[in-house]
């Protein structure tokens, strides 16, 4: 299982500014002046709770992280919740220098942030819109089939499909699976290596023509039923005949537009 470790990370902390300012933009540097103006004001005890907020999120970036699963994950997570902070701060700065326009100092500062910052938000723009690479599509029938599990299977139940990337049936369908993806498998901790185990027998439970193999490995990991849909048997062709043809093991519930569900008998 993984743990907790704490130990500085001083490669991640000596490169944090220049990540910060990647990643953040102008927040990276307006967050810092809106910070300075609290302490002058003597106004910081109005925002203690974000400035506590502010610690726990770069100590949780620099000092803590899990094993098992890289060393930038904490990182990350931490990175996402510190924006509400940065936020905070880089609002109090840039209605310093509205309420201030008149100062060219402040407004020079404040066009030399943006220009300086200005690559963050345009990669961000370039990479939003181009959604498909990143996008997971089902089609209308898996859509059909997803809504019929969520609304007749039992909420406890296991499902599974065919391994791929990602599994719809989490998402939409709201149902369990023996096995996921292995981004999300490896996020919570599970050693690569036991993935690949689980990974390997799911993949035989869905290419074998082996029935009696096939109803072993779903027993084995607690699976209820078993999703078929017209990709898997495109993959395993000789494989899903054993679902229909030994109907004492596996009982299909579910069958529309090439799309099957079978229960895996007790």
């Amino acid at each position: 299982t993984s743990h907790l470790i704490f130990k500085p990370y001083l490669k991640m902390i000596i490169l944090s500014p220049i990540y910060f300012f990647i990643d953040y933009g102008p927040m990276s540097i307006l967050s810092v002046f809106g910070l300075y103006l609290l302490i002058k004001n003597k106004t910081i005890c109005y925002f203690s709770s974000y400035i506590i907020l502010m610690i726990v999120c770069l100590f949780f970036m620099f000092f803590i992280n899990l094993s098992d699963i890289g060393s930038t994950q904490m990182f990350r997570k931490g990175g996402m919740v510190i924006r509400i902070p940065l936020a905070l701060f880089s609002g109090i700065c840039l209605s310093a220098i509205i309420s201030n326009y008149h100062n060219k100092k402040l407004f020079a500062c404040l066009m030399l942030c943006i220009i300086l910052s200005l690559p963050t938000p345009i990669f961000d723009m370039i990479k939003l819109s181009n959604w498909k690479a990143g996008a997971f599509f089902i089609t209308k029938d898996d859509s059909s089939a997803l809504q019929w599990i969520k609304i007749n299977l039992p909420e406890n139940s296991i499902i599974q499909d065919f391994p791929s990337d990602l599994t719809p049936i989490l998402a939409i369908g709201e149902r369990r699976v023996a096995l996921g993806d292995w981004e999300h498998a490896k996020s919570s901790g599970i050693k690569p290596e036991r993935i690949a185990t689980r990974f390997g027998a799911i993949r035989q439970l869905f290419e074998t023509d082996d029935p009696n193999l096939a109803y072993s490995i779903a027993r084995k990991f607690h699976i209820d039923y078993i999703y078929v849909n017209a990709h898997s048997r495109t993959v395993f062709v000789k494989g899903f005949c054993k679902f229909d043809s030994n109907s004492d093991l596996f009982k299909r519930v579910y069958w529309q537009n090439n799309i099957s569900i079978y229960e895996v008998r007790s």
